[in-house]
């Protein structure tokens, strides 16, 4: 038939899902080195307890009450990286990282 594009979509999703996977595993680097110092350096983030915040080169570079006020905080400086973001924890609370 003319005109009609043929494609598998299960090819498509594991296309897709190899890109995830290969954009998790560059970003993994990032995300132990950041880790590392945001667990290294939990007292003097003290300041952001109760809030998250996004972390990029060993440096806060936005923080607020949820992600979304952080990811839109950190649109609007057009950062180059991704950065890591992570709840600093109260001292009632677990700590959470994506």
């Amino acid at each position: 038939m003319a005109g009609k594009i043929n494609f598998d979509l299960n090819r498509i999703l594991d296309l897709s899902n190899f890109l995830f996977t290969i954009i998790i595993m560059k970003t993994n680097k990032v995300e132990n080195k950041e880790s590392m110092w945001v667990s290294k350096h939990q007292k003097a983030l003290g300041i952001y307890a109760g809030k998250w915040i996004a972390v990029i080169d060993n440096k806060v570079v936005a923080a607020g009450r949820n992600v979304k006020e952080v990811m839109e905080l950190c649109k609007k400086k057009k950062l180059t990286k991704l950065p890591l973001v992570t709840k600093i924890p109260r001292k009632d609370e677990e700590m959470y990282v994506l």
